[in-house]
């Protein structure tokens, strides 16, 4: 094991944060349509999220190689792994949007109840973020609200 990556946690937040704020732009920009297609907006998604971890991997790979001028200390079946948490962020939104559509919700309320889903997985990162660093109430407050 590399010194990178004994400073790298076991799992990635920083990929799932990354994978959150990208499925919450998606589904904005995806639902702000009037009636959307719930099943090409949960493609979409779907689909994005996939090519971002694929895209984020090789560009690490690559990335690796140009800085330190050698074959990467990471393969890149570690790297497809430790990068997952990208895609998997989006299942919990993606199942809510479904959930909310397949109980008879029409699309935009699918889309809204999905689009808060986002914004309460935003919030729980940043609830975690200020309660390891230490953060004092009032300070986790403005940060939660912030984020």
């Amino acid at each position: 094991m590399t010194e990178s990556e004994a400073a790298r946690p076991a799992h990635n937040p920083a990929a799932a944060v990354h994978g959150t704020v990208l499925a919450g732009a998606l589904i904005a920009v995806q639902g702000a349509q009037d009636d959307p297609d719930i099943s090409h907006l949960v493609t979409l998604v779907a689909m994005t999220q996939v090519v971002y971890w694929l895209a984020h991997v090789y560009a690490e790979l690559v990335g690796e190689r140009i800085t330190r001028q050698r074959t990467p200390s990471r393969r890149p079946a570690h790297l497809l792994d430790e990068e997952w948490p990208l895609v998997a962020v989006s299942f919990g939104p993606i199942a809510v949007i479904v959930a909310f559509s397949a109980c008879g919700a029409s699309s935009n309320a699918a889309v809204l109840a999905g689009l808060v889903s986002i914004m309460v997985l935003l919030a729980g990162w940043a609830l975690l973020a200020g309660y390891r660093s230490g953060l004092k109430r009032a300070e986790m407050l403005l940060y939660v609200a912030a984020s």
